[in-house]
């Protein structure tokens, strides 16, 4: 089910509320760090929601903001929930920040929106699909990272099928069904597990064909995360080679959600979608 008290989400409002407070008194990082006697860094840090912010350091910044009572027992309540652990941090070494920062996003969504154009959502992939990914790897991880990340990976899956599960929609370029990964007979079995997930009642997978030619979504794969309380914006996610990037503010998530309707109306309905990933399986078998 979504974790709404998930540490990362918790982070990330306590982050953005830290940055809004310090812009109400019309203070810059490195004034802040100066009364403080810190690092201009480690402020930016604590906003951004990269690290695991103390309690004692959310006090001391509320101090120089002037902030106390119920307020400030609110922040620090929050800093201690972002700072307990998940089953995702079982994997800190293995997998990147910015993976474990994903999936603590993703635990806490309640409806996810993904468009693929080379391979397999995640949330979709079979370990014998997602094993032949790991060949691939540029960085070329060890046996038992690559057997780390596969199942970091099957248990995101988890999501799907909870008693309050994600709410799913996913767009796949056709690409997608048709290029080869683990083999003819691996392959086979992604399309027939990709059937068997469609049939879901909170799952919508649809296609977008070839016949269709150029459209929005040129520019590539991301995945557009609701959350929902209002204290915990929307937000979008794009994987690179390097690590991945976030988009935040409302115009940016105003984009994507245009591009994400345009092509999510291009593409087949949700039955003929799955027709033609039926016709895919049987041009496997």
């Amino acid at each position: 089910m979504p974790t709404p008290h998930s540490p990362t989400i918790r982070r990330r409002r306590l982050a953005n509320e830290l940055r809004r407070l310090r812009e109400s008194v019309d203070m810059t990082c490195e004034e802040v760090a100066a009364r403080l006697e810190c690092s201009p860094s480690k402020i930016s840090r604590m906003e951004t929601g990269r690290v695991r912010i103390h309690p004692r350091d959310v006090r001391d910044l509320l101090a120089v903001y002037e902030v106390d009572g119920r307020h400030m027992d609110h922040l620090v309540a929050i800093a201690r929930e972002a700072r307990e652990r998940s089953w995702w941090n079982s994997y800190d070494g293995v997998l990147s920040k910015d993976y474990l920062t994903y999936i603590g996003l993703e635990a806490a969504a309640t409806r996810l929106c993904t468009y693929e154009a080379q391979i397999m959502p995640g949330l979709l992939q079979t370990e014998e699909y997602a094993r032949a990914l790991m060949d691939r790897d540029p960085y070329a991880r060890d046996v038992h990272a690559a057997e780390q990340f596969v199942a970091a990976r099957l248990e995101r899956q988890r999501i799907l099928t909870s008693e309050e599960p994600v709410e799913f929609s996913a767009i796949l370029d056709e690409s997608v069904i048709r290029r080869v990964a683990g083999g003819r007979q691996g392959m086979l079995h992604q399309v027939e597990h990709l059937l068997e997930t469609m049939r879901l009642p909170n799952v919508e997978v649809r296609v977008l064909p070839f016949s269709y030619g150029a459209h929005h979504a040129v520019a590539g794969a991301f995945a557009l995360l609701e959350f929902p309380d209002p204290a915990d914006p929307d937000i979008v996610c794009i994987e690179h080679l390097l690590g991945g990037i976030c988009f935040e503010s409302e115009h940016e998530i105003g984009l994507y959600r245009q591009v994400f309707d345009h092509i999510h109306a291009a593409s087949l309905s949700p039955d003929d979608s799955f027709a033609l990933i039926a016709r895919v399986a049987d041009e496997l078998r």
